[in-house]
């Protein structure tokens, strides 16, 4: 009885931390993405000044 009990709070810890990494995963990959779609358009904004310097 004691066996099982233990038992399924292991499968409940395992299940909550696999859910605990998706969810950080999750949130690294939005920022991930957040932060590189900043960077791009900074970028793209930076090279479309420089172009539009370059054609004055």
């Amino acid at each position: 009885m004691a066996y099982e009990a233990s038992e399924t709070l292991v499968e409940g810890a395992v299940v909550r931390s696999t859910f605990r990494d998706r969810a950080l995963l999750t949130g690294y990959i939005l920022a991930m993405t957040v932060a590189m779609s900043g960077w791009l358009w900074f970028l793209g904004s930076l090279s479309w000044r420089l172009i539009g310097w370059a054609l004055r």
